[in-house]
């Protein structure tokens, strides 16, 4: 009798081919972050992460590299049983413990030989069923996140899952996974989106293709439902007075601010909200977290003087004023009736400062159409700016 030969392949076989799907797979990870990341309108400074996943491990985007140029190189392995172990460790209840403890067990789930500084929210990716996670802050998700009616607006879109403001961290991880169970053992599906308060989105998939049409949906909803889009026109080149009022202002922050690079922006929505510090109230306070990093969580506000003198006596008694309250130098300052600027050690740093408080500008209009701005609560803007895992971050997008 001739004996059936085998089909099952040889262990070697089985790895190459393993193998050759994690490659493929990270490689299209990779194309989907540039993707985003390239846009604007969905990813600014550092903000945003990614990850795909399979049994074994989870690749996801490290500290350090930008989601616009990322290559698989710029993605930290993970191992997935280490990280599911970290839900089975009870945490001290101190806050600076807990989370210290966490990021420790965090960097200990680097696979050998990983020396890449993962994601913080490395948890919420690999909680997630899906092996596609794209995480975001667009500004017009952020209307939706930031507004007072946001949670009611978020049910609208099906499949998806809020989640009240919390600090981030393992805390932010830990009451996801407990909202997620709750919803799960209700009989509802594992979410396939999850906006955070004050924070942005998750969105899950197991293509590329599916994440993409999902954000496609979700911003193209809220386009619908925003009754009003934000005015960012360039206003210094209509006017030649506001160029020169500008220039010099730059001019005096950094005698001032003993800084040598400046940005700035001069808008339509600016103009209007710097007329008075009462006008500049919808964005005096945090929405989320990047905003405290790249932009600091509260402007200054510096009243505007024709005389050159006076101006800088209202600048300097201002900063000085500033640094008293908040033990810190500001990172936006709004010159009445002009716009804002920021001086930085570097002109990545200051351009990008001024890129995210215009994305604040632009969550606070869009927070309009979802019953008005919500920003963080003070404990929170409080947690970010000690926390090391942001400085780290505000560190490496410094340049």
């Amino acid at each position: 009798m001739r004996m059936l030969q085998s089909t099952a392949k040889r262990p070697v076989e089985i790895t190459a081919v393993l193998l050759y799907h994690r490659f493929m797979s990270l490689e299209k990870l990779a194309e989907l972050s540039r993707y985003y990341g390239s846009d604007e309108e969905y990813v600014l400074a550092g903000g945003g992460n990614t990850s795909w996943k399979d049994r074994e491990f989870i690749y996801i985007k490290a500290s350090g590299f930008a989601l616009s140029d990322i290559t698989a190189e710029g993605f930290a392995k993970m191992d997935r049983p280490k990280l599911d172990a970290v839900w089975r460790k009870t945490y001290p209840e101190n806050r600076d413990i807990r989370e210290t403890e966490a990021l420790a067990d965090l960097m200990s789930a680097r696979v050998p030989g990983e020396t890449k500084r993962p994601s913080v929210e490395t948890l919420l990716h690999a909680l997630f069923p899906q092996v596609y996670v794209v995480h975001m802050h667009p500004a017009l998700v952020n209307g939706l996140t930031c507004g007072k009616d946001g949670e009611k607006a978020a049910a609208g879109f099906p499949g998806s899952l809020w989640i009240p403001t919390v600090n981030p961290g393992y805390i932010l991880a830990k009451t996801i996974k407990d909202r997620v169970d709750v919803h799960v053992k209700a009989g509802n599906a594992f979410p396939k989106m999850l906006f955070l308060q004050n924070h942005g989105v998750f969105v899950a998939a197991d293509t590329p293709e599916e994440i993409t049409k999902s954000y496609e949906k979700l911003m193209n909803e809220l386009k619908k439902k925003v009754k009003r889009f934000p005015d960012l026109v360039p206003a210094a080149g209509r006017d030649s007075d506001l160029g020169k009022r500008s220039a010099r202002f730059q001019g005096m922050l950094k005698d001032t601010l003993a800084n040598g690079y400046c940005a700035a922006a001069v808008n339509g929505e600016l103009l209007t909200l710097s007329n008075s510090a009462e006008t500049m109230l919808p964005v005096m306070s945090s929405f989320t977290p990047d905003h405290i990093v790249y932009a600091g969580h509260k402007p200054l506000y510096v009243g505007y003087a024709e005389n050159e003198t006076d101006q800088r006596k209202l600048l300097d008694s201002a900063a000085a004023g500033y640094r008293k309250e908040w033990n810190r130098q500001p990172k936006i300052i709004v010159l009445e009736g002009t716009g804002a600027f920021s001086c930085q050690t570097s002109q990545k740093a200051a351009e990008t400062a001024i890129a995210v408080f215009n994305d604040a500008v632009k969550v606070s209009v869009y927070a309009e159409s979802f019953g008005g701005r919500q920003f963080m609560p003070e404990d929170q803007v409080n947690f970010i700016l000690t926390w090391e895992v942001e400085q780290y971050r505000a560190k490496v997008s410094a340049g």
